[in-house]
């Protein structure tokens, strides 16, 4: 199931996108698409240990890159798309 997502401020931040979703089993997953060649810091404290596979500038079309959300802090690299998974 899609679910509302907000990208901060009144707004939105013109600089990513992200879209949540939500599974039948309870897991969570958040699309994140940067539109920026710069990083952007994001608190995203409600997907801590959440697994993340990333695309972005430094995986230069090799394999996908593969870490886990520790601190509630995420930075979005510039041009990256990330999925964040939660079970």
């Amino acid at each position: 199931m899609v679910v509302s997502t907000e990208t901060g401020g009144h707004d939105g931040n013109p600089y990513y996108h992200a879209q949540a979703f939500q599974w039948a089993d309870g897991t969570r997953k958040l699309l994140l698409i940067s539109k920026r060649d710069y990083p952007i810091d994001l608190n995203l404290s409600e997907f801590t240990g959440a697994a993340v596979a990333i695309v972005d500038q430094t995986t230069a079309g090799g394999p996908v890159g593969f870490d886990t959300l520790t601190n509630g802090t995420f930075q979005l690299t510039g041009f990256a798309v990330a999925v964040l998974s939660l079970e």
